[in-house]
């Protein structure tokens, strides 16, 4: 059992490290911080990020907001 908790909780680093490829890009990090409260954010991941410990929870976290994203996206026509 114990071996399944670890496993779920190193998948939750896929989508971390996603994100932080994502950011690589130029210009990508200063489009995602512009008009953010840098401190008050900071405050805020320091208590969220122990859901990493949560099996499966950022998993969860980053397919649900990738769904919400695409539900968001006008619709061509």
């Amino acid at each position: 059992m114990n071996g399944l908790w670890l496993v779920g909780a190193g998948l939750n680093y896929a989508p971390l490290s996603l994100y932080a490829i994502a950011l690589t890009r130029p210009g990508a990090l200063d489009a995602e911080l512009a008009g953010v409260d840098i401190s008050g954010d900071l405050r805020r991941y320091a208590v969220l990020q122990l859901w990493v410990f949560v099996p499966l929870a950022l998993v969860v976290l980053a397919i649900r907001d990738e769904l919400a994203r695409r539900g968001a996206r006008p619709t061509a026509r």
